[in-house]
């Protein structure tokens, strides 16, 4: 008795699983009413394609000292790439302009229409402000947020969480 109630459970949690894998994402119409917006790939893009060679660009960049900027043509191409909701590496949007990123610092892409009023924007940067980072300037990087790196043997390393 207690295996065919486990394998009716079993298979109740496979189908929910698939009826949940299944669902296609509903994106509601119009600007600034979906975070993500679904590509035509399997991933989500930032932009939507109606904002795509907007002028002026629906986000800006909020730099450090709470200024905001234009965005440099490979930022805007990285908010239009489609990324997996779940990948680290997809860009960061900030929800309102007061809100921190993980580091605690105000920096970070933004919709423009959630500038302060009256906020002044300065031109997009000439060089590119979101170069990749070589291996080495990842190691400064993350050395300088606190972590321990332990350089493995090849390309790869090894963090540790900071010590409090």
């Amino acid at each position: 008795m207690q295996i065919i109630v486990g394998l009716v459970a079993l298979g109740l949690g496979v189908a929910v699983f698939v009826w949940v894998l299944g669902r296609r994402p509903k994106v509601s119409s119009g600007p600034g009413k979906a975070l993500f917006r679904q590509s035509r790939t399997s991933g989500f893009a930032i932009a939507a394609v109606d904002e795509i060679g907007a002028e002026p660009y629906a986000y800006v960049y909020v730099n450090l000292d709470g200024t905001a900027r234009e965005l440099h043509p490979d930022e805007k191409q990285y908010l239009e790439t489609p990324f997996h909701p779940m990948d680290g590496g997809r860009p960061y949007v900030k929800g309102s302009y007061s809100q921190k990123d993980g580091w605690g610092e105000i920096k970070g892409f933004m919709r423009r229409s959630k500038l302060p009023q009256g906020a002044q924007i300065a031109p997009a940067p000439h060089d590119n402000p979101s170069k990749p980072l070589s291996k080495e300037d990842q190691i400064r990087f993350l050395r300088e947020k606190g972590f321990e790196v332990v350089e493995n043997a090849g390309d790869s390393f090894t963090l540790k969480k900071p010590k409090i």
